[in-house]
């Protein structure tokens, strides 16, 4: 009899472990999700920088800016994991960042782009302004990288990645 409540009580464990890493798992993928909405919006809005018009442009970035803060209000209602909020608040400084480039950032030089014919000048400050950004984008992303896979090890998750499409 005891063998038999000892292996119960195994399981048990086992079960109630599988559980916690389901809605660690859960968790983390309502946060990539969110993430999910907005990467190939972002891709299509800087593949249409060599097409588009200025006008085509600032509607795009619009709708880009409206679904961001539809993701920053969604993430910042989400409690902590267990009190936990690092992957959470990582998350939602991703999204600050890309919202910051496209108010402040693309604000500035959305004319420069959308002109087909740069100056010297022009094409010097675009490149100053495209390497800010890639560097606050390769910070970000460290980060938040950082802080997913220190969430994976303590709740014994394996992550799998999926490519933007």
């Amino acid at each position: 009899m005891r063998i038999v409540l000892f292996t119960l009580m195994l399981v048990s464990i086992s079960w109630t472990g599988m559980a916690q890493n389901r809605k660690a798992a859960k968790y983390n993928d309502k946060i990539i999700n969110e993430q999910h909405k907005i990467s190939p919006l972002l891709v299509k809005f800087y593949k249409s920088l060599n097409t588009a018009s200025l006008e085509e442009l600032k509607a795009e970035k619009a709708a880009l800016i409206k679904r961001i803060d539809a993701s920053i209000a969604k993430v910042s209602a989400m409690p902590g994991f267990e009190g936990d909020v690092a992957l959470r608040d990582a998350c939602l400084d991703w999204f600050k960042l890309y919202k910051k480039t496209l108010e402040v950032d693309f604000e500035e030089v959305l004319h420069i782009v959308a002109d087909k014919d740069k100056s010297a000048d022009e094409k010097a400050q675009l490149q100053t302004v495209k390497e800010k950004m890639v560097k606050e984008e390769d910070e970000i992303d460290a980060k938040f990288e950082e802080v997913q896979n220190a969430f994976a090890k303590r709740h014994g998750l394996e992550l799998v990645e999926h490519p933007i499409k």
